[in-house]
């Protein structure tokens, strides 16, 4: 995994449901790395509100890009998960 901070989170008002049954909530999550390498992409949180981490917030992150476009799965410690679709 990747580390970075959390420099923008944009609710992007639109939710799933998972396989498991929980509802899902997606964000426009921007990262910036520390050698100033910018990615952007889609996470989903269970919290319709926001999700586990803020702007300014250092994360450790996986970015995947499919169909859908760039989806990120972001941890703020060990053991705390956001899972992309």
């Amino acid at each position: 995994m990747k580390e970075a901070k959390v420099t923008e989170i944009l609710n992007e008002n639109s939710s799933w449901t998972s396989a498991q049954g929980n509802q899902m909530y997606e964000y426009c999550v921007t990262l910036t790395e520390s050698d100033g390498t910018v990615v952007t992409g889609i996470a989903s949180s269970t919290s319709p509100e926001n999700p586990p981490y803020t702007v300014g917030d250092d994360v450790f992150y996986e970015a995947s890009t499919n169909a859908y476009g760039t989806k990120l799965r972001i941890k703020k410690e060990l053991g705390q998960t956001n899972v992309p679709r």
